[in-house]
């Protein structure tokens, strides 16, 4: 895969979170890429962040 016109502020934000990451910029690109395609639900985040304050036996349904 080959990416093009990347404007520069992007790619020196991209070069920084690599170097930062201590990963290459194809393993960082890969990376997020990985975290967009693969985000959560709205009510994973919310039982994620605040599943430990309700009791185990509280009811939850999900709406189809």
């Amino acid at each position: 895969m080959s990416i093009r016109n990347i404007p520069d502020a992007d790619m020196k934000a991209l070069r920084r979170l690599a170097s930062e990451n201590k990963r290459s910029i194809a393993a960082e690109v890969r990376e997020a890429i990985a975290k967009h395609v693969h985000t959560k639900g709205f009510g994973t985040y919310l039982h994620e962040r605040y599943g430990g304050l309700l009791p185990d036996d509280f009811p939850l349904e999900r709406e189809a």
